[in-house]
Formats: C-alpha cells, sequence, structure tokens
C-alpha cells in the first residue's frame, strides 16, 4: 500500500458483524502457556466505496497446540470517494496512517464482540489486549500479501 499524503479519508462505519466464536471449555490452560495469535483479511470495493476488515483472535495452549478460544468480527466502512485513492496498476494510495487507524477501530470491535461472547463461560476473564495497531496491521498485511503470493504460484 502507498501513502497519498493529498487526500484525506473520509469515512464512516455502515457494518459491525460477529463471524461467529468458539469456546472450548473442557481444555485446562496453564495461565504462562497461552498463545495469543491474530488474522486479518482486507478488501475494499471501489464501486461501492467500501473498504471492509475481518480481524480474527485465537487463543492456543501453547504446550498442546490446542485451540479453546478464537473469534471473528467483521467491520465494513464507507469511503467517500473511495476512487479516488485508487492510483496506477490499482494499487490503493491512502494517506499514511489512515488505513492502520481504520484497523485499530475493527479491532477494538473485534475485542467488543469477543468479550461479549466468552462472557459466562470460564474463559470469561480473559481479554484480547490493546495494541499498536500500526505494527499489527502492518505485521498481518504482510503475512496476508506472502500468503497469496504463495497460493498464487501453486
Amino acid at each position: 500500500m502507498m501513502e497519498n499524503k493529498g487526500l484525506q479519508i473520509d469515512f464512516r462505519i455502515v457494518r459491525i458483524l460477529d463471524l461467529g466464536y468458539f469456546i472450548n471449555e473442557t481444555v485446562n490452560v496453564n495461565q504462562d502457556n497461552i498463545k495469543l495469535g491474530y488474522g486479518m483479511d482486507f478488501s475494499l470495493d471501489v464501486t461501492q466505496n467500501w473498504i471492509e476488515f475481518i480481524v480474527s483472535v485465537e487463543f492456543k495452549d501453547e504446550e498442546t497446540g490446542i485451540t479453546f478460544l478464537s473469534g471473528s468480527t467483521l467491520t465494513r466502512f464507507f469511503v467517500k470517494d473511495l476512487s479516488n485513492f485508487i492510483g496506477e496498476n490499482n494499487l490503493a494510495l491512502f494517506q499514511d496512517n489512515s488505513v492502520e487507524t481504520l484497523f485499530g477501530i475493527a479491532f477494538t470491535h473485534m475485542r467488543a464482540m469477543f468479550s461479549k461472547n466468552i462472557a459466562g463461560s470460564k474463559f470469561g476473564w480473559m481479554i484480547v489486549p490493546v495494541i499498536d495497531a500500526k505494527k499489527l496491521f502492518t505485521d498481518l498485511f504482510k503475512n496476508t500479501q506472502k500468503s497469496k503470493e504463495e497460493q498464487s504460484k501453486s
């Protein structure tokens, strides 16, 4: 993703959707052996003027590799005149930190939905920690691109 210093992004949230969650209460977990992982899918529709994030979280027992909690949330943003942010070769050109900010909002929605879903379970005390949205978005975006490149080769 390239940076566009000229245009400021004008957006609003148009959809928040809980895509589902999973709780395995049969797992007995030691707090020191919990591995936390995140996932992201990012897409946009220029003709409809929206950007969409699917943000996922997964808690695993590091010792056994068993996933005992997971959840995903979709957040869609309307972006006014989204086509203005598309450059040559269909590359998206956003002002620095714009997309990372939208990701941070989507991540917060996932945290809230996940907390609601696990409340009342034996893992209700667990939380998804606050993150550095720019760093996590960058890491997940790179992983997503790498994964897409590998899929296109096979």
